[in-house]
């Protein structure tokens, strides 16, 4: 009894298997479970294919569960495809890739790829490096640049610095949501004209949009520095049609200051101070107007260039006064009127399309004597002459000089 192993230990010994599944080869193990799996489909009697089980098991180490269902599958176990990531064959050619993608004003990879014909006869490399930047896909092409596109967005290269919080706990959070019936409440807003750096001096622009008339006026201003912030405004309210009851802007340091906190909104010569409200900090929705002017009003007049001569800005002056006059006079706009959902989709209804010219002789709030002001202004304008002198004024420009057709495509003759 005592050389014979006793009735638990043949149990234990049967049970254990004599290898585990990580030191099996995968293939190997693949190929024996496709023969199993074979027996199996013949054997007729329970017993058989328990028996067929339990060999998996021992030989495998795979569990008993996983065994039968690998066992009762319609097809033989195969081997499955390992997915590995593999590397571009055109990682080397980033750098090239890079200065092309610059070059070209950062398009996308199907733009890329359609002008690389037309762009690599002059791009400076050997032949074979310039055949494989031709081979190369747009998805190929995205892919590649996808670091580099995240390197220079523009949440890493903005112009915004956070206000001190002594200013945000004066200003408070704007309302959201609501719609302001009364005219004289402007939002404000910087364009920085800075082309592909921040670095050094340069002009921006303060954008200033009535909320309700959709009135535009811009300035330039050097430096963004906070006086010359509210010298801008000072001169913006000036030419305002009406009074100014209140002015929102962001969080950002040119605004949330003693200069234009202090010293305009809180002005004691005001009869009543202006109401001022901010942003949140990160949502650029908030300011939904004055971002739309940003666009239609200075980019698409300016584009986005460097201008970082100081002695242009008499000349920057004149031209945004013709053009707010050609904008607030001559080109209708259109407002949202309602939003709603219906099931799965949102339908918007739209005003009339509609100057700020208009708007303001058609709202009650506004007084006679203001409006027969404007229509005396308008009787003297003319929007052809307006615009061949914007045209002129962007011709004298340095940066602008010989492009402004090209960058601009409403001054081409």
């Amino acid at each position: 009894m005592s050389g014979e192993p006793a009735l638990g230990d043949a149990v234990c010994d049967q049970a254990k298997p004599i290898a585990k599944e990580q030191d099996v080869p995968i293939q190997a193990r693949r190929e024996y479970l496709a023969i199993v799996w074979a027996r199996y489909q013949e054997a007729r009697t329970r017993a058989e294919k328990g028996s067929l089980l339990d060999e998996i098991v021992k030989n495998t180490g795979l569990h008993r569960d996983h065994a039968g269902r690998l066992m009762r599958a319609k097809e033989k176990p195969v081997r499955k495809a390992v997915s590995r990531k593999k590397g571009s064959r055109y990682a080397d050619l980033l750098p090239h890739l890079s200065k092309l993608w610059r070059a070209m004003g950062r398009v996308g990879g199907r733009k890329m790829r359609a002008a690389m014909l037309d762009w690599l006869p002059f791009y400076e490399a050997d032949v074979p490096t310039k055949q494989r930047l031709y081979n190369i896909s747009a998805s190929g092409i995205d892919r590649l640049l996808k670091p580099v596109r995240a390197h220079w967005r523009r949440t890493n290269n903005t112009g915004t610095r956070a206000a001190k919080n002594r200013f945000k706990s004066e200003v408070p959070i704007r309302p959201l949501g609501g719609v302001f019936s009364v005219v004289g409440f402007i939002e404000i807003d910087t364009v920085a004209h800075c082309g592909d750096t921040l670095a050094g001096n340069f002009f921006w622009t303060l954008t200033a949009v009535e909320m309700k008339t959709r009135w535009t006026e811009i300035r330039p201003v050097w430096r963004k520095e906070k006086l010359g912030i509210r010298l801008a405004l000072d001169d913006m309210e000036s030419k305002f049609p009406f009074r100014l009851k209140g002015i929102f802007c962001d969080c950002g340091s040119e605004f949330l200051n003693s200069e234009v906190v202090e010293k305009f909104v809180k002005d004691q010569r005001r009869p009543v101070p202006l109401e001022m409200g901010r942003s949140r900090p990160y949502h650029k929705n908030d300011q939904a107007f004055v971002e739309q002017k940003n666009n239609t009003h200075v980019r698409h007049l300016m584009g986005y260039g460097r201008f970082g001569r100081q002695n242009m800005e008499g000349k920057l002056q004149a031209l945004f006064e013709d053009w707010c006059e050609l904008q607030n006079f001559f080109v209708p706009q259109i407002s949202l009127v309602s939003k709603i959902r219906v099931q799965s989709k949102i339908k918007r209804r739209y005003s009339e399309p509609m100057t700020p010219f208009d708007r303001i002789l058609a709202d009650p709030d506004v007084s006679l004597s203001v409006k027969a002001g404007l229509i005396e202004k308008k009787i003297t304008l003319n929007p052809f002459v307006l615009r061949e002198r914007v045209k002129r004024r962007l011709q004298e420009i340095p940066f602008i000089q010989g492009i402004a057709a090209k960058l601009q495509g409403w001054t081409a003759s």
